[in-house]
């Protein structure tokens, strides 16, 4: 375990699936079992797609589909960890420690997926209280990538999810079948029980893809624990945000959409041979 530190917040992070093992913010523990998720966060259908003339075929491992990757995905993996200082050194002592880079090679054919893929995915807890997570990747052969981090949060240190309210600057979002894959048609949420976007009190057992507004770094949610008084908002350039919850946990999984290489009217998650996919969520927590 690597351990970072500022006045109010620790971060405890996990080689193994390059992990948010636990996140406190003040006595608060505010997020656990953030995995690194990889190849492809989410589904893809039937576990194919092409790229040009060349059809790929992944590990399935959800009801014929691939989801997160294939069975033997990112977040079961023992990355490389380095700790950087502020003046972004090498070091051994957590003590120095500014930021904590996790690197993994995925070679040609990993789980179906083409290319050698070299990603990088580095953690920092800033002193305005953000916990800012960016990555990296770059491959020998045109590929398909979309990584996210599926930290569970309670703002409130424990109860229900219900204690939460939530915000998301979403306009519409990707309807699905029975099993969770996108149909291709983008829906609005207004008149909907995902209509989001006034915040309050919203609808539990979600695992849906809401469609972000806006482009570049942006802030796209805010949630709040109504026991705790703590709030975290979340800022991201990607175009699409996971909101999956159990009963005690919610996860805003920042993402391009599910099956989007089978869409065409879905951002491209094509990353081209040679050049270097990279992308920024932030979780910034206030109380």
């Amino acid at each position: 375990m690597i351990t970072l530190k500022n006045s109010r917040m620790k971060l405890v992070l996990d080689k193994k699936g390059a992990a948010v093992d636990e996140l406190w913010f003040g006595k608060n523990l505010v997020a656990t079992k953030g995995v690194t998720v990889g190849r492809y966060a989410n589904r893809i259908a039937k576990g194919r797609f092409s790229i040009g003339d060349n059809m790929y075929q992944l590990t399935v491992n959800e009801n014929g589909n691939t989801l997160h990757g294939g069975k033997d995905r990112f977040q079961y993996r023992d990355w490389r960890a380095e700790m950087y200082d502020f003046y972004g050194i090498v070091t051994n002592d957590e003590s120095d420690a500014y930021t904590v880079t996790f690197s993994l090679r995925s070679v040609d054919g990993d789980q179906g997926f083409p290319g050698n893929l070299d990603v990088r995915v580095s953690y920092e807890l800033t002193d305005s209280n953000e916990l800012v997570i960016k990555y990296e990747a770059k491959s020998d052969k045109d590929t398909i990538v979309n990584f996210t981090n599926h930290s569970y949060f309670n703002l409130n240190g424990g109860g229900v999810v219900k204690d939460h309210t939530l915000w998301v600057d979403t306009n519409a979002y990707t309807e699905v079948d029975e099993e969770l894959i996108p149909t291709g048609r983008i829906l609005p949420t207004e008149g909907t029980d995902f209509d989001l976007i006034q915040g309050g009190q919203y609808l539990t057992d979600l695992d849906t893809n809401f469609v972000l507004n806006g482009t570049g770094l942006r802030r796209v949610a805010e949630l709040k624990g109504l026991k705790s008084g703590i709030s975290m908002s979340c800022f991201t350039d990607q175009p699409g945000i996971q909101i999956y919850n159990t009963a005690s946990e919610i996860c805003l999984e920042t993402q391009h959409f599910p099956d989007a290489p089978n869409h065409d009217n879905f951002p491209s998650t094509l990353l081209k041979a040679g050049d270097t996919f990279r992308s920024t969520t932030i979780y910034k927590f206030t109380k």
